[in-house]
């Protein structure tokens, strides 16, 4: 393994909570788990959390952040509830929560795990590019081998409030398959949510989120008969 600052990586896993019989707000069954708050420099503030909700249960009524949102569903579908709609948020798929957009969620007829990444600035030019949560559909995008056994499939890529530009997509790699030492100019969270990798000498099972700052050395490779699922979460900061 190169030297490297521990600053320029954070690997944790997340356990997944007990649903609790208190709720946070009358008629929801809502716990918060492992959570992970970090500066990434360029003063952009990095958060991640996990939570459980019970079948049917919302964790809060409708609101509003001044943070970006990405949502990752772990074990059952969700519905993510928008001002004057629902969007369905599938295993698999991602949701974005734009700055300051009007949304909540709402389990279906499961319980459901997922993990939450949130991100801002001190100080951002401009409104929200939109003012809507959005959903990716990954079953009606084409994915593409990146090299034997390791399968990408885009989802969202686009600009923000915070951000030049967010990019996710979803990775599949199977056992023994990996990328070594090599440096990104963004920051990467990856958000294990199937198998175990060794990244940065450390094996992690899923769930688990591995992050890297912009410009730090970092490699992976997926270990056990199963194979890995990702979802890598580029985070290109705003000159």
């Amino acid at each position: 393994m190169p030297n490297q600052s521990a600053w320029d990586f954070h690997i944790a896993p997340l356990q997944v909570p007990a649903i609790e019989p208190e709720a946070t707000w009358p008629g929801a069954t809502w716990t918060v788990g492992s959570a992970v708050d970090l500066p990434m420099g360029g003063g952009l503030h990095f958060h991640c959390h996990i939570s459980s909700l019970a079948a049917a249960a919302l964790p809060h009524p409708p609101h509003r952040h001044p943070d970006e949102e990405l949502i990752v569903p772990l074990c059952a579908p969700l519905d993510i509830v928008r001002e004057a709609d629902v969007l369905p948020l599938q295993p698999g798929d991602a949701a974005f929560h734009p700055s300051e957009c009007l949304h909540t969620l709402q389990a279906g007829e499961r319980r459901a795990a997922y993990v939450v990444l949130r991100w801002r600035t001190e100080h951002a030019e401009g409104a929200p590019a939109d003012d809507r949560s959005l959903v990716s559909d990954a079953a009606a995008t084409a994915h593409h081998a990146v090299a034997p056994g390791w399968l990408r499939t885009p989802l969202i890529d686009r600009p923000t409030r915070f951000l030049s530009r967010l990019r996710v997509h979803r990775t599949e790699m199977a056992a023994g398959c990996g990328y070594g030492w090599h440096k990104d100019d963004h920051d990467l969270a990856i958000v294990l949510v199937r198998g175990t990798v060794v990244s940065m000498t450390r094996r992690v099972a899923a769930p688990a989120i591995l992050l890297h700052r912009a410009g730090s050395l970092h490699d992976i490779r997926c270990e056990g008969p199963e194979g890995a699922r990702w979802f890598a979460v580029e985070l290109h900061r705003a000159a």
